[in-house]
């Protein structure tokens, strides 16, 4: 953040910018250097609650400086930092039995998973941006680079109802992540028209070089269990017998991701003045990009409880000849007690709705591996050729776009903005299809490379008005067409046939496209300051969704044989339904100069948005009959809806910030509410999932020192230590929650400008 001039944020878009952004634009300005030497020193370390660390820091340095008769201008920014980004996670599921329409069912608990997240994030960064000023113009080189090593420790347990399991899990993983970004922009005036281009690249790699997980079953671990107690009451039914808690998997992996792309952009603009009140200008321009991308994961594992890798369990018990004290050799299974680690402390768990866990020795757990590798292959460690094949992928994006528009202004009182834009993606992706029901598929893996290449194009036209009738007050409408293209991770033409289920990409997905309109009236006067209300409305079609767990009636249409019929389909899909959405919007944005003495430092920053949405979900219903003769069931789809709001949508927004401003002192105290968002869709309403209510408190202090320059500065974030929940709809119980407690930070900062 300390290298941005500044965040310009565009609720309605015009021609001239990228329309893949349904809800608006965000474009940082990086900064350049200004006249005379600057420099700028923060330092600052931080607290985070949930494990009470106290080591989190970050150190920012950046000077600028302008050279040649100001002409050249450096900019120069590195920083290193270290945080805490410890977390607790708990999930459940849910299910209905023997489920009837048209009428409230009853919603039974099928698990729950408790993960305590451990993760230290270290990174170092920097920027360096070079400015030459040209006649009438100018050249910029933006550099920004950063460079990260997150390294994390996952500790759960989980608890099975159908098969009365009770497991623990232990993972230490690491993820490098790389990334560089350049950029050389070009702006200058010439006597006709004014010309601005930009080329960039950008490269992202990411790194997980290690990845290791044991995990330890208990059976028969549930006793006199009741199916419909909230997730908190779980635990109690727990038999924790961890003398009779195996060890019963291995799994470790390593993966590589690199994402590069390269961008050159061409602008064309011609101020055409008409009369002293009438002026436009008309501008036009295009541009194209390349990225590549490319995936590639590895895993080995295997299994040792009950039977398994006999072997190899003898190997560990003479690597570690302490162990066969309490497991003689030939044991069926190593039970959960030789690898505890004892120095581990969870602390509180969720605020202590839970009770806590013992974890794995990680470093025992590494030692162990190393014995298994050097044992050979066998069914406790090898490597798994599904797992290592089926994620793999690679592929190319081709992006074009063309714009004409056009800015006309009369005096000061009108001004009307409008054209169209043109837009062609292509992506080509290669990934895999296989069949995991023929052999022993982490073994030898049935499959076939798949590409796939697809191309969508829009044309994409807009209009904005901005009315000004007098100095106080204006009235803004904007006609715009943007749109959401689907992640590549949806469309890449992965496929694997299982047992009861089949996972499918759907390289055909299209972008979802939001008609939009936008209508604000602004009030803006000295005492009053900023008071903005307004309203807008989208209809947004081929919206995109995740269809999860829809029976397969017909295979043919998805180019699968009659053997996948009655299979689960997990997939994403485009709406065939229009959804819409629409909106209003106050905001007032104040400072109170007006009140006598202390007060008048006061600020008020608040805005609050309430939406109303409807969509229609697509619902089959499948009617069975039995009939005398063979294939003695018939089977009738209906194909219907079931109607809710947009997914991912709240229907209430609330920001407040106070804010104190004396002398040398700024302060800010925000809260920020959301109500809850749909974000869950099931066929069954009782299997619907939505997020409870968001409320979360922040502050923010700075205080100059008698050193000039010299600054201190408080940020207390989630004062109220806010639970991030998303509930159940049958039940009212949650589905997940992630908690992170509470972080403070703490630092000085000196500026010579």
């Amino acid at each position: 953040p300390y290298m941005l001039e500044g965040i310009e944020v565009v609720k309605a878009i015009t021609p001239d910018m990228d329309s893949d952004a349904l809800g608006g634009s965000v474009n940082f300005k990086l900064k350049e250097a200004s006249e005379g030497l600057k420099y700028d020193i923060l330092f600052q370390g931080g607290y985070n609650d949930l494990k009470s660390t106290y080591d989190d820091y970050k150190v920012v340095g950046n000077i600028s400086n302008r050279f040649f008769n100001n002409k050249f201008g450096l900019f120069a920014q590195l920083d290193i930092e270290k945080r805490n980004r410890n977390s607790n996670v708990m999930g459940a599921g849910y299910e209905v039995i023997s489920p009837e329409l048209g009428k409230k069912n009853d919603v039974n608990i099928t698990g729950l998973n408790l993960n305590d997240i451990t993760r230290t994030k270290n990174r170092y960064g920097g920027a360096f941006v070079f400015d030459y000023r040209i006649p009438m113009g100018s050249i910029v080189f933006n550099n920004f680079f950063s460079f990260s090593d997150t390294k994390a420790q996952s500790r759960s347990q989980s608890f099975g109802i159908s098969l009365s399991t009770h497991d623990y899990t232990t993972n230490d993983s690491q993820r490098k992540l790389n990334v560089i970004v350049n950029s050389l922009k070009y702006t200058q005036n010439f006597p006709l028209f004014k010309i601005d281009g930009e080329i960039s690249h950008s490269l992202s790699e990411q790194k997980t070089p290690k990845n290791l997980s044991f995990s330890f079953i208990e059976y028969n671990a549930l006793k006199n269990f009741d199916r419909t107690v909230p997730p908190t009451e779980l635990p109690n039914y727990a038999v924790n017998d961890l003398d009779n808690t195996v060890l019963s998997d291995i799994y470790q992996y390593d993966a590589n991701s690199k994402d590069r792309e390269f961008t050159a952009a061409l602008n064309f603009s011609k101020n055409l003045n008409f009369s002293k009140k009438i002026s436009s200008l008309l501008k036009f321009g295009g541009k194209y990009s390349y990225k590549d991308r490319q995936y590639n994961y590895d895993a080995a594992g295997g299994f040792l409880n009950y039977g398994s890798g006999q072997g190899a369990r003898d190997a560990i018990l003479n690597a570690y000849p302490w162990m066969k004290e309490t497991v003689p050799g030939g044991s069926l299974n190593l039970p959960f007690p030789l690898f505890i680690d004892h120095d581990y402390d969870q602390g509180e768990f969720l605020k202590g709705k839970y009770p806590t866990w013992p974890s794995a020795d990680i470093d025992l757990m590494y030692g162990v591996v190393d014995v298994l590798k050097d044992f050979g292959d066998s069914e406790a460690y090898r490597h798994l050729d599904m797992s290592s094949t089926l994620y793999d992928y690679s592929g190319n994006e081709y992006y074009k776009a063309g714009y004409l528009m056009t800015d006309l202004k009369y005096d000061n009182t009108l001004r009307l903005i409008a054209g169209v834009r043109y837009e062609e993606v292509t992506r080509e992706y290669t990934a895999i299809q296989g069949n995991s029901t023929i052999g022993r598929p982490e073994f030898s893996y049935v499959h076939t490379d798949t590409t796939t290449r697809v191309t969508n194009t829009n044309w994409l036209p807009m209009v904005h008005i901005k009315y000004k009738p007098v100095e106080w007050f204006d009235v803004r409408f904007a006609y715009t067409n943007t749109l959401s293209r689907p992640d590549y991770s949806k469309i890449i033409p992965r496929l694997n046939i299982g047992n009861e289920s089949v996972s499918l990409k759907d390289y055909k997905l299209k972008p979802s496209r939001s008609e939009n309109f936008d209508l604000y009236f602004s009030f803006h006067e000295n005492t009053l300051g900023l008071f903005t209300i307004g309203g807008f409305k989208k209809k947004i079609e081929d919206m995109i969704f995740a269809l999860g767990g829809r029976v397969i009636l017909d295979p043919s249409e998805l180019g699968l044989s009659e053997a996948e019929k009655g299979k689960k389909l997990y997939s994403d899909v485009n709406n065939q339904y229009p959804v819409d959405l629409w909106g209003v919007e106050v905001s007032w944005q104040t400072h109170f100069w007006y009140l006598p003495s202390v007060l008048k430092g006061l600020v008020l920053d608040a805005n609050y948005t309430h939406i109303f949405s409807e969509a229609k979900y697509p619902r089959s219903i499948v009617y069975s009959e039995f009939i005398m003769e063979p294939p003695w069931i018939t089977q009738t789809v209906v194909d219907t809806f079931y109607t809710a709001r947009m997914l991912f949508q709240p229907d209430d927004i609330a920001n407040l910030s106070f804010g104190y401003d004396y002398k040398g002192f700024s302060g800010r105290l925000s809260v920020l509410f959301q109500s809850n968002i749909f974000s869950g869709v099931n066929f069954w309403p009782e299997l619907r999932e939505v997020t409870d209510d968001y409320l979360r408190w922040d502050l923010s202090i700075k205080q100059k020192l008698p050193i000039d320059g010299l600054q201190f500065y408080l940020n207390i974030r989630n004062i109220t230590r806010t639970i991030d929940r998303d509930l159940n709809v049958g039940s009212g119980y949650p589905s997940s929650e992630q908690f992170y407690g509470r972080g403070i930070d703490l630092g000085v900062r000196y500026r010579l400008n």
